[in-house]
């Protein structure tokens, strides 16, 4: 059976190895790009920063070498980023029993986190729900875009 993965290359491999191994045959067509954007940040004292994708640690390494990681605890969504995060040697110290912005959600009033200054690193291109969660906790929320998500048009010649 051919199975067509979207995705972008660098995030297909894992998949495509485990469909061969399944005697499928996978085909990849991106329909996205993932390209980073510039950005500047001009405080380094946050109680938390919360990573909500593999992306966010790829295009956010460089900038956490300015935080004292000592006094900022690290949020990863899921074990995947959580791994990203422990393989650049990113302490990472809590992660959400379900690995969505529920799951985050669910961990915020589990820790009772409230009062807090967090940084969200992410896309340009995403949903303010979990930011808002955050503010009514009375947390000072900054949450920066760092990468922008763009479609491929392929040409149909």
């Amino acid at each position: 059976m051919n199975i067509l993965i979207t995705r972008p290359i660098e995030q297909s491999i894992d998949l495509i190895n485990k469909l061969s191994k399944k005697c499928f045959y996978p085909f990849i067509l991106p329909f996205i790009e993932i390209a980073p954007l510039k950005f500047q940040l001009n405080e380094y004292d946050f109680d938390y920063i919360i990573f909500t994708s593999q992306n966010t640690c790829k295009f956010f390494m460089n900038s956490l070498k300015s935080f004292n990681l000592e006094k900022t605890q690290i949020i990863a969504i899921g074990p995947k980023t959580a791994d990203f995060l422990k393989n650049s040697e990113i302490p990472v110290n809590l992660i959400p029993d379900e690995y969505s912005t529920e799951g985050l959600k669910k961990l915020f009033v589990n820790q009772n986190i409230k009062n807090k200054k967090l940084l969200i690193p992410g896309s340009a291109i995403r949903d303010k729900y979990f930011e808002n969660f955050c503010q009514q906790y009375n947390n000072y929320v900054l949450a920066i875009s760092i990468y922008t998500t763009k479609a491929i048009i392929y040409d149909n010649r």
